[in-house]
């Protein structure tokens, strides 16, 4: 909401001030027409914090028509007197152009930060850890991850400085360190934090001894959230029995609330209960249906599903080219059961030329991921 990002004032006695203020707290309880008309003479005369405002009224399109080039313009007004938001919000839009300028992005946040925004800290040290807009540089992400995280206490700092900490970096791994911000992060309500910690206890990543409990209390806190993969999470917990009493059931339950929210894993793995009627009463159209949308979504489970469907017959009729397709598909993603099914079809020349290297190519790839099918495929043709 906007009024969570205008720049909150102190109320001060001089009428500029006061109309500054006047339109803040329209703008908080939703009159953004007030707020307009308030900070618009401000604006003219110069304002910083009235011109970065109606930039933002602009960039949101609230009273006034968005316009993502007049907010630049406002910010750009505000950002040359040195306005730390508006330098900010101008790296935030250089990054969001159809082709993205980092470059620009990085000297935005850089001024930002010179200014005092403690945010730009945090969006510099990704360009740095990504070599966006500059030389990657993991010591300089780490640098200004650390400035963000121990003087702002900034959640998505304290959560990208975990992540340096437990994949080592910019700094040496330390998985204590990195656990120790997860968890101040993940107490801050940060999704992403809390969905790490979760990963972590549930396999017993990187010498942290596997939590089922503590893993299920952290998907928790994220899937209350409205995270889909945290949901996904959940399901596949009581669908395994890990931590919980096994109930496919419940797995069913929670998959399709995170299908829903947009996890096309979760649709994914509800098609299959649809299609064996496990949890849920057999329904091979709503398997079919959920299939595809998953693999629409580009999952390569479901584009495996669907291409075993196809090639099987058994839910529709027959269909090798579009088998083909799908296992195509699922393969280039590295999904070791299509690799190993494309391989056949290029074996025997099935909807395709036949090419007994290029299947082996695909045998060794499914074969490297430990597919058992794939090892004696290969043991079997002598290769």
């Amino acid at each position: 909401m906007l009024a969570q990002a205008v720049v909150v004032l102190a109320a001060l006695a001089s009428p500029a001030r006061a109309d500054l203020q006047a339109g803040l707290q329209a703008a908080q309880r939703g009159d953004y027409a007030t707020a307009y008309y308030e900070w618009k003479p401000l604006a003219d005369e110069g304002d910083p914090d009235a011109l970065f405002n109606i930039g933002r009224l602009y960039e949101e399109g609230l009273f006034v028509r968005q316009d993502m080039e007049r907010a630049a313009n406002f910010y750009a007004r505000a950002a040359e007197r040195n306005h730390p938001i508006a330098l900010f919000q101008l790296g935030v839009l250089a990054e969001a152009e159809e082709e993205p300028d980092y470059a620009a992005a990085a000297r935005y946040y850089e001024a930002s930060v010179n200014a005092g925004w403690p945010q730009a800290l945090v969006n510099l040290g990704r360009l740095y850890a990504e070599g966006l807009g500059v030389e990657q540089d993991f010591a300089r992400a780490v640098e200004l991850y650390r400035a963000a995280a121990d003087e702002h206490s900034l959640p998505k700092a304290q959560f990208n400085l975990a992540r340096m900490y437990h994949l080592g970096r910019g700094v040496e791994q330390d998985m204590d360190e990195a656990m120790r911000l997860y968890a101040l992060s993940a107490e801050q309500g940060f999704v992403p934090a809390q969905r790490s910690l979760g990963l972590i206890y549930l396999n017993g990543e990187g010498g942290v001894p596997q939590d089922l409990a503590r893993a299920l209390e952290q998907f928790e806190l994220a899937a209350e959230a409205g995270d889909p993969s945290s949901m996904y999470n959940i399901g596949y917990m009581y669908y395994e029995g890990l931590g919980v009493e096994q109930s496919a059931e419940t797995a069913a339950e929670w998959y399709y609330r995170a299908t829903r929210a947009g996890s096309a894993a979760a649709a994914s793995h509800l098609a299959y209960l649809f299609e064996i009627g496990e949890g849920v009463p057999q329904n091979t159209q709503q398997a079919l249906s959920l299939y595809e949308q998953a693999a629409v979504a580009g999952d390569p489970v479901a584009q495996y599903n669907l291409g075993r469907i196809y090639a099987s017959g058994t839910l529709v009729e027959q269909d090798m080219e579009r088998a083909f397709e799908y296992f195509t598909q699922a393969a280039q993603q590295g999904e070791a059961l299509a690799l190993y099914s494309l391989a056949l079809m290029y074996e025997e020349g099935v909807a395709v030329e036949k090419n007994v290297d290029y299947a082996v190519q695909l045998l060794n790839l499914a074969a490297a991921q430990g597919l058992q099918e794939a090892i004696d495929k290969l043991a079997a043709m002598g290769r």
